[in-house]
């Protein structure tokens, strides 16, 4: 479970590539969001800097090693607090956060977002839906979202962004995927007429 040592480097540019993707598929925009994942002997996980550009992210410049037990370093992600109490908290080993825009819009009116299509009912369930206690540029509390996750990969804080998480970057990437074509289903179903 977790990230070998050996396959740091290649972790590394996979956290970079699914950065990547998510600013071009538009879940996020450059300057915002995060990624981790566990480390293999289980004494820390990486993550995006603070700050870093989902965009143009360099494995070795944007990726940063925290260990549990230790002072966060000033450098990571601000919601580095919240994907140390994630993984610590629940079964997941790697953490996506993004702001999707479908998402966001539909939790201003949700304390729950179920999702209509197939695959989204299957793989999701019920997504729930947080209140922010962020201001920009200072992480959330990380209790309510690390216990919504504690027994689902989806949740949504309100106004804000999403945590999708999940057994490696890939599982949790999906599942971001799969939580932004469900609230963009919703919507559109919304504003089509019955024939």
């Amino acid at each position: 479970m977790g990230v070998r040592i050996v396959d740091l480097q290649a972790v590394r540019r996979d956290v970079c590539r699914i950065a990547r993707d998510l600013f071009w598929m538009g879940l996020q925009s450059p300057r915002s969001g995060n990624l981790s994942v566990m480390l293999e002997d289980g004494r820390g996980f990486l993550i995006t800097r603070r700050g870093s550009s989902f965009r143009s992210l360099e494995p070795d410049r944007d990726v940063i090693t925290v260990e549990f037990g230790r002072a966060l370093p000033a450098e990571a992600s601000s919601e580095v607090a919240v994907h140390r109490a994630i993984l610590q908290g629940t079964p997941h080993r790697a953490i996506v956060h993004a702001h999707p825009p479908y998402a966001i819009a539909l939790s201003f009116n949700s304390s729950v977002i179920r999702p209509i299509h197939n695959e989204g009912r299957a793989i999701l369930g019920d997504i729930p839906v947080t209140v922010s206690t962020a201001i920009e540029g200072a992480g959330e509390d990380p209790a309510p979202i690390a216990g919504a996750l504690r027994d689902r990969q989806a949740m949504i804080v309100r106004g804000h962004g999403a945590f999708c998480a999940g057994a490696d970057l890939e599982s949790a990437f999906y599942c971001m995927g799969v939580l932004e074509a469900s609230c963009k289903i919703i919507h559109l179903a919304s504003r089509s007429r019955p024939e």
